[in-house]
């Protein structure tokens, strides 16, 4: 490792010439830095191939003061991305990090092609309609990998995984808590397998115990039917947990739920998917493909939190894809035909367990043919 003080700074490197690169300021705003994410506390950036996370901890007293001084968060990320490197699990590669009092920046190398798995996810097969039994094939393969190496992932899920297209190989991102776990380590693998609850939206129940057996979470047929329920469970309860705050979010119209557009004259919120992408665009809302349903504020709100109940426990439904307040009126997707029990019969299981009357819903196809449920 390499030590270099710049300023308020001190930086340790891998290798001086990603410092002769991104020196002397790496923590500066240039103008071919791109903002990634931010919030109150975290900013992500992106410059001349490599991520640059910066984090600024409150401190609102002597105890948080210190602990970010002592154990910067970036330090801590930044050898467990080294600990997943040297025993051969794919991670975004660490170059550096550095510390100014409470603030850290970890450094890491992009990943050329990639993009999260989740938005792949939703891209190519629950809005694309594509067949994804290559895609978790591959998952599953990288999760059996994880699992085995004993290391422990605190937040495993598809937005903290890369996924590259052309090539098929995943690699893991934000490994901050990641480390080799001896006490627990049965509670720890558990939540990371429970990260497989990301696909129920388009899975049915066999999909879904293949893929158990495939990460290797079940050695058999009866086991990953035992994992299989306690991953319904654990999904409609954590969501349950979520769902107020998540609530409130959206009818305040946080970002990651939609988003405001001017288009022709008119102020459209239009939805926005897991990947954060609109459902719809305003162009095609006035072809005929979707179902105009008008009402008052009270009547469209209580559309609007049920649809939003239904997605967030990723049960399939005709998505309201826009709301044009002005107007009092929403944009939902139409139902397909109606299916027989034996096609979409296991959503009936999955609202019940996560707390909806099933006989308030009938079992209708989407627009891929797949099974959906539309409320009565």
């Amino acid at each position: 490792m390499y030590r270099v003080k710049s300023g308020s700074w001190i930086w340790f490197w891998q290798e001086l010439a990603d410092w002769n690169r991104l020196g002397p300021h790496p923590e500066e705003m240039t103008a071919e830095t791109k903002l990634v994410k931010a919030n109150p506390v975290r900013g992500v950036f992106r410059r001349d191939g490599y991520f640059c996370k910066l984090e600024m901890p409150e401190c609102r007293n002597p105890a948080t003061f210190w602990r970010a001084v002592l154990f910067p968060r970036a330090r801590r990320e930044f050898y467990s991305a080294l600990a997943l490197d040297v025993a051969g699990i794919p991670v975004t590669p660490p170059v550096g990090y550095g510390q100014a009092l409470t603030c850290s920046m970890l450094i890491t190398r992009e990943v050329p092609g990639a993009m999260t798995a989740n938005a792949w996810f939703q891209e190519q097969f629950v809005r694309g309609g594509g067949d994804p039994a290559e895609f978790l094939r591959r998952w599953a393969a990288f999760l059996h990998q994880l699992l085995a190496s004993g290391f422990y992932h605190p937040d495993f899920h598809g937005g903290n995984l890369l996924y590259q297209p052309e090539s098929g190989a995943f690699t893991l991102v934000d490994v901050y808590g990641v480390r080799r776990r001896w006490l627990g380590r049965a509670s720890g693998r558990r939540r990371m397998i429970m990260a497989l609850r990301e696909f129920r939206e388009i899975l049915n129940r066999e999909q879904l115990l293949d893929l158990l057996q495939f990460c290797g979470a079940a050695n058999d047929r009866g086991e990953a039917k035992r994992w299989h329920d306690d991953l319904l469970r654990y999904a409609a309860a954590r969501t349950r947990r979520e769902l107020p705050r998540r609530l409130k979010q959206f009818f305040d119209g946080y970002v990651k739920y939609g988003k405001t557009v001017e288009w022709a004259g008119r102020s459209l919120w239009l939805t926005l998917d897991a990947a954060g992408q609109p459902l719809a665009e305003p162009e095609t809302l006035d072809g005929g493909t979707y179902e105009v349903i008008s009402g008052s504020e009270e009547v469209l709100r209580a559309r609007l939190k049920r649809d939003f109940e239904l997605a967030l426990h990723l049960i399939p439904h005709p998505r309201i894809v826009a709301r044009e307040a002005a107007a009092g009126r929403i944009y939902r997707e139409r139902a397909g035909a109606a299916i027989a029990e034996e096609q979409g019969g296991y959503l009936r299981e999955r609202l019940r367990i996560v707390g909806f009357d099933p006989e308030k819903f009938r079992l209708v196809s989407d627009r891929f043919g797949r099974p959906a449920v539309e409320e009565i």
